[in-house]
């Protein structure tokens, strides 16, 4: 029992090292000033922000672009260790649970064979 509870735990620490990682905010310098990226799961897209109708030029739409795509570089560490720390918890759970399922199905085998 002891086993699938700290299989539990571990879960459970893997999935809230995903979460703290996939929503920790990310800035990146985009060579004019840091850029506010968002986070992993919830991602901030400067060139979305940009009015066209104010920016004639498209001056500040291409410093937006070069923004958007420092935050891409930014934010793909942290959204692949997230990522990577679900697929982890998940693969913990699974475990939990076919350790728990065998270890009742030998006990009630035991009970069985012994009345």
């Amino acid at each position: 029992m002891i086993v699938a509870r700290v299989l539990l735990l571990a879960t459970v620490a893997a999935l809230v090292l995903a979460l703290g990682i996939g929503f920790r905010p990310v800035h990146a310098d985009a060579g004019f000033g840091i850029a506010d990226c968002g986070s992993a799961f919830q991602p901030v897209h400067p060139t979305e922000d940009e009015d066209v109708l104010s920016d004639p030029t498209g001056a500040m739409m291409a410093l937006a672009e070069v923004a958007e795509a420092k935050c891409e570089e930014a934010r793909s560490g942290p959204e692949q260790l997230a990522r990577a720390c679900l697929a982890g918890s998940a693969v913990l759970l699974i475990a939990a649970v076919v350790y728990a399922r065998r270890r009742r199905a030998r006990l009630t085998e035991r009970e069985a064979h012994h009345a």
